[in-house]
This record gives C-alpha cells, structure tokens and sequence, in this order.
C-alpha cells in the first residue's frame, strides 16, 4: 500500500482569498479564523489586521476590535493611518465619540490627502451634529477624489437638512457629471426633496411622478409621495397614499407617523390616539410611535396615561433611553419634576453624553427653584449646540447671570442658521427678554434661507413686527411670511394677521371666508376666538358647545368653550361639560380648568387650596403669577411675598421681568398691600378700633375698599324685578360719552363708537383734548384743566375726564375699545344710582359707568384724582385714576352712604355687563406702536430693517 501525499498547505494569498469569500457570503466567524490563520504565519500582513478589524466592528464588538488595533499597531507600525481609523470608529462604537474626533482631527493634521481618513472624519462629523465642519470636510474629499459618491450624497444631504432646498439643487447639478449612470436615480429622488425643502412644491410632485411610474411598487417613493402632498395641503390625498403604503406593508411605521401628523394638523387628537395605538400593535418594538403615543397623551392634557404607557414600554424594554427620556418628559409634564430628575440622572449614568437627558435633567432642577443647579449640569455642554445653549440661556435668566447670558447669546445668534423653528422662537424671545438685539436680528435673517416656516413662528414675528415696523411694511411682511407657510395653514394665517391690522370683524370675516368647510379643529377653534373677540359671545358659546361635542378630545377647542363659558357667566354649563369629560375619560386631568371656573365664580381660598393640593402631589397646578394673583385677591401678605419671589426669579418677557417687577401692576398691588398691613398694625397697636381702621384706611388702600366693597355687593345686584319701563324713572340721563386723545380717531376705533352713536333715543358725544381741556376750564375751574393737563397718559386722561363729565352731566361713559351689542336703554335699566361692573378679582371697572349727575361718589374719585394728578403722585395708572381709585371711592360712599346705599349704587358681574357690552374689544391699533399701552414699542434700526426686507419666496404658495 502506497503512503499518502503530503499535505498542501494553503498560501497567505490563498487563505485571503478565500476569507474575503466567506466575508461576501456572510461567514464572518469563518472568515475571522482564516484572517487569524494569515496572521499566526504572517503577523505583518497588514491586510488581514484591517479585514480582521473591519469584522470585530461589524459584528458590534467594539471593546475586541480596539484590542486588535493595539496588537496591529504594534505590528504594522507603518500602516498607521488605516489603523488609526478603524480604532476611531472602535472608539466611537463604544459610546466616546469626542474622542474619537479628537483621534482622527490629529491623524488629519499628518495626512491631509488621505481620502479614506477625510471621508471617515467628515462622516463622523456628521453624525455628531457638526454640520458645517462635515459640510467643509466633504468637499476637502471632493477635492481629492472629485468622483466620490458618498461625498457628493452627503453634502446634499445636509444642506436638506438645514432646510437649504436652492443650495441642494446647486449641489445635485454639480454632481451629476462626476457620478455614474447608476447614481442617477439616487440624485433625482434627492432633487425631488430639494424643490420640496425649496417650497417648489408643484415642480417636486412632476418631477416624482415619472420615478413613480418607473417603479410604482417603491415603498420609498410612496412615502415620498405621501409627504409631499401632505405638505401641498391635500391632506385627504395624504392620508389615502399612507393607507396604501400601509395595505402593502404594514410595518412602514413612517406611514403610520405620518397619518398620526395628518390627524394632529387637523386638530383631532382623538383620532391620532387612535392611530397611535394601532401603530404601537402593528409595529410594537418601533420607539418612535411608542413615543409619539406618549406625546400625544401628553398634548391632550393625560400625564398620567403617558406615565402608565411609557412606563409599560419600559417594563419590557429595561433600560431603553428613548423610553426612559420619554417618561422623563411625562412626569414634567405631570407636574412631577422630581421623579423626573431622578429618571434623567439614570439615563446620563447609562449614557453621559446623551444631550436630551441632560437638558431634561436641568429642566426638573428648574422645575424645582433651582435653576442654578440646572445650569451646574448643563455647564460643560452650553457650546455644544442650539439646544443646550438656549436652555443655559433660559436658567441665566431666571438665576440673574446677566453678563453671562449675553455673552452665549452672541455665539446662540451664530448658530441661528442651523435651529429648528421652535428654536429660532426661543432665540427672538430671549433676544427680547435680554435687550440683545442681535439674537432677534439673527432670527429673520435666517428666515431670508428658509422656504417653509411653521404659522407658530409666522404668527408670532408678524404680532411683534406689527409693533415695531410702519404699517405698509408690515403688510409687505405678510406677504413674505405667508409665501413661506404650507398652504394648509395660510388661511388661518391672514384671519391672524387681519385681527392685527383691521380688528376682530375683519378677522372673522377673513376667517369664514377663507378656512375650509367642513372646518377642522384647528378652524373651529379660530371661527370660535374670533366671534368671541368681535363682541358675540353668545354665539360663540352655541358655536363652540357644538365643536366640543364634536371634538371633545381637542384642547385648543376646549380652551376657547372654557373662555366662552366665563365671558358668557355660564359657569355651571362650564363645570357640567367638564363632569362629561372625566366621565369619558377618567385620565383627563380638568383640575386647570376647574380652578379657571372655579376663580371666576369667587371661590378664592377654595381655589388656592386646590392648588396647593396639586402642587404637593406634583400634578400641574397654577402659575407663580396666578399664585400671586390669588394672594392679592385675598390680602394675604406672607403668601404674597412668596409668590412675588417666585414671580421674579420667571423669565420675563419685555420689560415684564425681574429688573422691571415693581413697576408692573402685579408689583404696584404687592407694594400697596405691604404699606397697607404696615399702616393696618400700627393703628391696632395704637389701640384704635379694628372697624374705624378699615374704613380710615379705605381711603387710601385698595385691599380693605375692596373688603368693604365685596361685604355690601349681595345686596347691590341688578334689581330686574324693579327696572322701570325703558325711558320712563331712569337716573340716568341718555348721554354717551366718549375719548380719543386726537381729532383723527383709527377707523377701526371710530366702528366700535358708531355702535353707541346708533344707540336710539341716545346722544352721543366725542372728546378729544382741546374740547375736554375747553370743558374743565369752563365747568371746573383751571385746576381740574391743570391736573388733566399733568397726566402721564392718555389713560389717565380719559380716566379723569369721564369722571368729569358723569359728575356734571351723567349718562354713559364708554372707553373707546368697548362695543355695544345690546340696548343701552336695558344697560341704564340695569338699577338705580350708578352702575359698575365688578371684576372677579374684587376691583370695579371704569371703562363702562353709567351715573346720574352729580353722584357723591363721583366727586369723590374726582377730587381724589385731580389731587394725585396734580402732585404728580407715580403711583400707576391703575390706582391713581383706574379702577383702584373708583374702588376706594365706592367704599368710601358705602360706609358713609346709610340708606342711601340701595338706591345709589349697583354692581354687576362682568358677564352681566357683557350682555349689554362686548369690553377690550382686540383691535390692531393695540398692536402698533402708537398704542398707548404697547410695551416694547422701540426696537433697534436693524432689526426694524430686517423684518422689513424680508422678501417674499419666489413660486409662492399660490402658485402651489
């Protein structure tokens, strides 16, 4: 028997071969042991190291493939380049990203003209969110290999993602003579998506319909199709082309977040939940529809079903980020910052570099009073982009960090070209808050880039430019902002800009001629608002009971019903509609507007504890200020205090903030009620009768006037069942007065005075200030025309003059914003003596009294008045002429009236009023600069040039 051959052994270039086989073929354990065997005989061969790294990084093993980058550095010392990179991306794959950068930056600085490092380094710029320094390192690949694909791709891809759909195309033209036939197809579906980013809708749909065609099965032409035509506003063919993605595969979770988009921007949440919920069944392990499920729970106002969803999805996913951040946002919703902040500190111990878990983390410390312990977590982190910038930014401004804050929103206002929209809002706001004019200006100027805007933003910049910019660039504004809105949106968009230019009318005008019928929410909600604004409120209320039967689940739709219940006085339909709701969904939080309602009919300590109780539970509860307004409203000081801290340590708006809290009615009320009790326990301890204090100091405070005030109002109620036939026992005679400052008064104003001008069997009668100025002189005397002369505004003008007038002449007085909307007659018929209306808070309103002439408590406020007028008192508006004056003045009278009080005086409710009135009706002159209360009427040169240069975008919507 003959001996066998001998063994072959296989050669190195053998064994590679056949590892890079069983690579093609999937066998990467295989593949593994031949590289090994490669390197047992050949440890230099540094092909087998790269193959053999390159394997380690695919199959996950990131610790393993780091390993063998030391053991082939240490052999293949001369390939340290190629090894270099493959241990960057080992870094990376182990969660130090910033290190990794670090590594390849150095590598760079040695091999400038290395294609593969170049790409690696652009690429993982790029994942980190640096897209400028991607951007740039892309094109120093092109440089070096003008026909690479990945570049050319990438750099496309982010100028879609900057929203720069013109630079897209710029780059898709370029590329196509550098790339092979076979990237044809890949750059017209990115063309497709830059005329999309370019508001070149139209031409995006032509240009998809033959790729369409080609491959009518292509999933991600479907969805392609599906979100362009939910951009055009054919929501209806929107929703179809999901449905069918969704009949093929039901798993494109894509399609089903956007049917959710679809029935969100229709307003109907009820439907998105729907939606939500079946995605999450079909596609259980998606994140992002468990996400989107817990969000939407979140907006329709149940935490506490987002807690339990989340938290279930955590139960079976432990330790999944996504999930644990979407709980985090939950319980800060809910109201429960402390459990938040724990959930945000256990995701950063799993994942330290995780930004969304940082700025959740110093949002519960904010939360909690602490935002300087929020800042300590974002201290590292504030350069690394827009988000933790502008949340730094945000806790500056309530730890009074001044110097600080300006300085980081000079490098925030560089970054402006790479935030989201709701970014960009967060940066003009703070721009104002700080008086950093350069963060608003970086705002618009980076709109000039962008084709599409959200109305959020439009509505916003067209309200603050209607302060700031003349009314004809203002409308030039409009236009420029509406040519950036989706189409859907633009109708909603000129019913909000007519509010601002022309008043309410116009607006509801605009709105029922423009918005789509059938309406969806998001229209009812507007046709709702904006009866309401334009004096009907009755109808408003029937309007708005019919879309919430309809939609109950809508809480843009909730929160118009609940402002019409209030300013119809239909309390108890308030609180019935609310015991439904919880009825049919015992998740639904309603305690906010409970205590709205509650508020409104008077029960203050009820209501304050209240939320005191929700607040200890952590479920959401009043603002500081609606604290503080509680607190004033009961006279309590030491709750007042607290709350005034709170209020001042809020980041304003305007000049609304710290710096500027005294100056504000909230602050003049706080200041008053300190001196009050101060005065208060001087007098009792100097032993004088607790009752002669309160009356004594009545005169002067507005808190114990008001306490006497509320002890007689049951008994000074309209008396209906006495009212006198129309024209026959009134008191008051059928005179109308009315003020404006100049001859010249705004046409819109002017429409609201000719309802009182129309009222029949009225005279109606018009100031200006040479003809009051000519009145007091001849009535009263120069001193009265001297005090007049000495008011700081306007506002105290007229206030001292309708006092003048009722006093000498009685009748009507009206302000200038208020509108008539019932008989007049039926108004002075209300009761006997003078009629005021009485706020909830406890104050009587002087912008509708209707008095007899002469009336003792008349003289009073006038007196009073003229006397702080003329010593040039700065004491606010409000007390010095406004309802706090005619409040002391009424208490005064009632403790000194007798029988006198029943037939002098009457108090209605402000719904009560309003059945006659339509008061503070919103009218665009309120919006202008020239208005006498706008605030932050000034704003810098450029800024003002800016929004009004802000052009509008070639192939606008209407050519969509």
């Amino acid at each position: 028997m003959s001996n066998p051959p001998p063994a072959v052994t296989a050669t190195i270039p053998d064994l590679m071969a056949e590892a890079q086989a069983a690579r093609t073929a999937g066998e990467a354990v295989r593949a593994a042991r031949l590289y090994d065997q490669v390197l047992e005989r050949r440890p230099d061969h540094a092909g087998a190291w790269l193959a053999r790294i390159e394997i380690a990084l695919g199959r996950g093993k990131a610790r393993r493939a780091r390993k063998l980058c030391e053991a082939a550095l240490a052999h293949c010392p001369g390939h340290r380049v190629a090894i270099g990179i493959k241990r960057a991306r080992a870094i990376e794959a182990g969660g130090a990203r910033a290190e990794a950068l670090a590594l390849l930056e150095d590598l760079s600085g040695e091999a400038a003209d290395d294609v593969p490092l170049a790409a690696t380094l652009a690429g993982m710029r790029h994942r980190a969110g640096n897209l400028d320094g991607a951007f740039d390192m892309y094109g120093r690949v092109l440089e070096l290999r003008p026909d690479h694909p990945g570049a050319w791709l990438a750099r496309i891809e982010i100028a879609l993602a900057r929203g720069q759909g013109a630079r897209a195309l710029e780059l898709i033209e370029a590329a196509l003579p550098q790339l092979p036939d076979q990237q044809a197809r890949v750059l017209e579906i990115k063309r497709v998506r830059a005329l999309d980013a370019a508001g070149r809708l139209s031409e995006a749909l032509d240009r998809l319909a033959p790729l369409r065609a080609a491959a009518p099965e292509d999933l991600q032409l479907a969805m392609l199709d599906a979100g362009l035509l939910r951009r055009t506003g054919d929501l209806a063919g929107a929703e179809t082309a999901y449905a069918r993605v969704l009949e093929r595969d039901p798993d494109q979770a894509g399609a089903w977040l956007g049917r959710i988009d679809i029935a969100q921007t229709l307003g109907d949440p009820d439907r998105a939940r729907a939606l939500a919920e079946a995605g999450v069944q079909t596609c259980p392990d998606h994140l992002g529809l468990i996400a989107r499920r817990a969000g939407l729970l979140v907006h329709m106002g149940q935490p506490a079903a987002a807690i339990a969803a989340s938290s279930a999805a955590l139960a079976a996913r432990p330790g999944e980020i996504r999930l644990m951040l979407e709980l985090g946002r939950a319980e800060l919703a809910a109201g429960r910052a402390a459990a938040a902040g724990t959930r945000y500190a256990t995701c950063l111990e799993t994942a330290p570099g995780n930004i969304q878990a940082r700025l959740g983390l110093a949002e519960a410390h904010a939360a909690q009073g602490a935002p300087g312990t929020g800042l300590a977590v974002l201290a590292d982190y504030a350069e690394e982009g827009p988000a933790p910038g502008l949340k730094a930014a945000e806790l500056m401004g309530q730890a009074g960090e001044v110097a600080g804050r300006a300085a980081l929103l000079d490098r925030l206002a560089d970054m402006a070209p790479r935030m989201s929209e709701p970014e960009l809002l967060r940066l003009f706001k703070l721009g104002e808050q700080a008086d950093h004019a350069g963060a608003a200006l970086a705002v618009v100027r980076s709109l000039e880039q962008r084709a599409r805007i959200s109305p959020l933003l439009a509505q916003f910049l067209m309200t603050r430019a209607r302060v700031i910019v003349p009314p004809e660039r203002a409308r030039a504004l409009q236009a420029a902002l509406e040519s950036r809105l989706p189409p859907s949106r633009v109708p909603e968009f000129r019913a909000v800009s007519a509010a601002l230019f022309s008043g309410p009318e116009e607006a509801l005008a605009q709105a029922r001629a423009d918005l789509p019928s059938p309406r969806d929410t998001q229209g009812a909600a507007l046709v709702g608002e904006r009866l309401m604004d334009a004096g009907h409120p009755r109808l408003g209320f029937r309007y708005l009971r019919a879309c919430v039967a309809r939609w109950p689940a809508a809480p843009h739709l909730r929160r118009q019903f609940l402002r019409a219940c209030i300013e119809t006085g239909q309390l108890a339909a308030g609180h019935a509609w609310l015991d439904r709701l919880e009825a049919r969904d015992p998740d639904l939080d309603t305690g906010p507007e409970r205590m709205a309602l509650m508020t409104q009919e008077g029960r203050l300590e009820e209501t304050r504890a209240l939320a005191e109780t929700r607040a200890a539970q952590g479920l959401r509860t009043l603002s500081p200020r609606q604290f503080l307004d509680l607190a004033l409203a009961l006279g309590d000081l030491e709750a007042s205090t607290r709350a005034a801290q709170e209020v001042q340590r809020e980041p304003g708006a305007g000049r609304q903030n710290a710096a500027h809290f005294s100056t504000t009615l909230h602050g003049a009320q706080f200041n008053e009620l300190r001196l009050y009790h101060a005065a208060r326990d001087h007098a009792l301890r100097a032993g004088e009768p607790e009752a002669e204090v309160e009356a004594r100091l009545a005169r002067d405070f507005f808190f114990p006037a008001k306490r006497i005030v509320a002890a007689h109002a049951d008994r000074l109620g309209p008396r209906s069942s006495s009212r006198p036939a129309p024209g026959t026992g009134e008191s008051a005679p059928r005179l109308i007065f009315q003020y404006w400052n100049s001859p010249a008064v705004p046409e819109e104003v002017d429409a609201l005075m000719q309802s009182w001008r129309d009222a029949p069997g009225f005279e109606h009668q018009l100031y200006d200030r040479a003809r009051a100025l000519a009145f007091l002189r001849k009535d009263f005397g120069t001193g009265h025309a001297r005090a007049f002369q000495l008011a700081n505004s306007p506002a105290e003008e007229c206030d001292f003059l309708r006092l003048c007038l009722l006093y000498r002449h009685g009748g009507i007085y009206a302000d200038a914003d208020d509108r008539l909307t019932g008989d007049a007659g039926a108004l002075i018929a209300e009761g006997p003596g003078l009629i005021l209306a009485r706020e909830p808070w406890g104050a009587l309103a002087n912008n509708v009294i209707v008095a007899p002439a002469g009336h003792p408590l008349l003289l009073w406020a006038l007196e009073a008045a003229g006397r702080s007028l003329l010593a040039r008192e700065n004491d606010g508006t409000w007390f010095k002429t406004g309802p706090g004056l005619v409040t002391r003045a009424a208490a005064s009278w009632l403790t000194e009236a007798g029988p006198a009080v029943e037939r002098g005086l009457t108090l209605l409710s402000l719904p009560q009023l309003r059945a006659h009135v339509h008061p503070h009706v919103r009218l665009g002159y309120k919006s202008s600069g020239s208005y006498w209360n706008a605030r932050d009427a000034h704003a810098p040169g450029a800024l003002v040039a800016a929004l009004s240069g802000l052009a509008p975008r070639a192939g606008n919507n209407a050519s969509d």
